[in-house]
């Protein structure tokens, strides 16, 4: 970590610890509110489009995310008793597809890691301007849940993380932007969490993605502690899968903002912004190609302070970024072990900030974490 001279803006990632029946944590989360950094991000003040995801009414958008996540609408239902809400004031209904992320993936199988675990490397890229941005993370044991770490996701969605059966998912955007959505789904918030509570392997992920509705353009790449993982990409109700498990004959999996299988590749024409005074598609593939060259020089015995060191290096040496204006500014970034359910995280960009490492299954407590951002 450095400093430089530009004016730094200091801000806090807060744990939540969750324990108890569905309607219990909900009620714990609306007595507990005051102590979460944005509180935006849990009420909103406005009407539920639920026909931007394709449903007819918002009792039949709220059953299928309740077939999707059992016991959620109860949670919901306990948070707003605590704060004697509407539930249609809940800002996880307006915004359960959440917010395109630019971010980075590497996924190594045991083979190529000097602890000959499973590893996922992960760097956020977002803004910590966006008036919605969570702060918050989760140690979650809903009672018949499997007991999870993640990020949130408007308080009752979960973003990037894993469970206590060492079966991980961290998410990037697809890019498609421009792509007319017409299939009816959510996303990201409703789908990780269906993931991270239901599945302890690969199959069973597998299993689960062919029922879930998702419509929006997000790549999944998920891994478990048997050394197995998959790359989902993601459009409109369209989806591929790659496959790696040791038999195969590449131990990696990368995942940045375009697509990769060529059944998708067709639908990157979509993906046509700028971002960082460059295309959009470049700035994705240039990442990309980050990953592979460093699997290609690194392996069989990859380590944690190679991977650190990939990960604080700023665009183009490496994924990080300062670019919050342009939501193409490092949030966090993870080093991920599914084999000992343990990580290395930097809140905010490491140029700034510091790695640390925590076991976040066994943290039993609420606590905070200072971070410092480069003001954009």
């Amino acid at each position: 970590m450095e400093k430089n001279e530009k004016n730094l803006i200091k801000k806090k990632y807060y744990l939540t610890v969750l324990k108890g029946s569905s309607y219990d944590v909900g009620y714990t989360v609306a007595k507990n509110i005051d102590k979460f950094p944005n509180k935006r991000s849990l009420i909103s003040n406005n009407i539920v489009k639920f026909k931007k995801f394709g449903f007819n009414s918002f009792n039949d958008f709220k059953s299928s995310i309740e077939v999707a996540c059992p016991g959620i609408i109860d949670e919901i239902q306990g948070f707003c008793d605590g704060l004697n809400l509407n539930p249609k004031k809940i800002q996880f209904f307006q915004t359960a597809y959440d917010i395109p992320r630019n971010c980075s993936v590497l996924t190594l199988l045991p083979k190529l890691t000097s602890l000959n675990n499973t590893i996922v490397a992960y760097s956020n890229e977002w803004s910590y301007l966006d008036p919605l941005e969570d702060f918050t993370f989760v140690t979650s044991q809903v009672d018949q849940k499997l007991k999870h770490f993640a990020f949130m996701g408007f308080g009752f969605g979960r973003g990037n993380g894993f469970n206590e059966k060492g079966l991980g998912i961290f998410i990037s955007n697809g890019g498609a932007f421009a792509y007319p959505l017409t299939t009816r789904g959510f996303g990201l918030a409703v789908f990780v969490r269906a993931i991270l509570e239901q599945c302890a392997s690969i199959d069973q992920a597998i299993d689960l993605i062919k029922e879930l509705p998702v419509s929006f353009p997000y790549i999944f790449s998920i891994a478990d502690q048997g050394g197995n993982a998959i790359r989902v990409e993601w459009l409109d109700g369209k989806y591929s899968i790659d496959i790696i498990d040791e038999s195969s004959e590449f131990q990696y999996l990368y995942a940045t903002n375009h697509y990769l299988n060529p059944e998708m590749v067709p639908y990157n024409s979509y993906n046509d912004g700028i971002l960082n005074g460059e295309p959009f598609l470049q700035n994705s593939m240039t990442r990309k190609s980050l990953l592979k060259n460093f699997v290609q020089r690194h392996q069989p015995n990859i380590n944690t302070q190679q991977l650190k060191d990939l990960f604080s290096q700023e665009y183009p040496n490496g994924p990080s970024a300062h670019l919050y204006q342009e939501g193409f500014g490092t949030m966090y970034s993870l080093l991920t072990d599914l084999t000992n359910l343990s990580l290395n995280i930097c809140f905010g960009p490491p140029k700034y900030n510091d790695w640390i490492q925590l076991q976040p299954l066994k943290l039993s407590k609420e606590q905070y974490f200072e971070v410092t951002f480069p003001e954009s």
